[in-house]
């Protein structure tokens, strides 16, 4: 009885999870920089730019992703961390599938 059952082994752990989620927001921060960039995001003659505002926003979700990304990978203890078990992923993804190919 020593084997453990498929359902009970960790799917991901904490840190994985972690740095793929900073990595994400990291990515959509950067599109906002330059997207920001390309419309115009610096001080006009008659204030700022369409831009503006965004390039800023996408600044600070970049920098507190690299944040969170650092730390996740400074974070050893959370490297055995479990996140979430096989047999509760595969439950979520049983409802998370057919939900989201109706509603296309």
């Amino acid at each position: 009885m020593s084997e453990e059952h498929s359902s009970d082994r960790a799917a991901a752990s904490t840190r994985t999870v972690e740095l793929a989620v900073a990595a994400f927001f990291f990515a959509f921060g950067s599109l906002a920089v330059w997207d920001a960039h390309r419309i115009g995001a610096s001080w006009g003659v008659e204030g700022p730019q369409a831009g503006y505002f965004p390039f800023y926003i996408g600044l600070i979700i970049c920098l507190t992703s690299a944040i969170i990304f650092v730390r996740a990978l400074r974070a050893k203890a959370k490297a055995h961390e479990t996140f979430v078990l096989r047999g509760q992923l595969l439950l979520v993804l049983k409802m998370l599938v057919p939900s989201s190919s109706t509603s296309c």
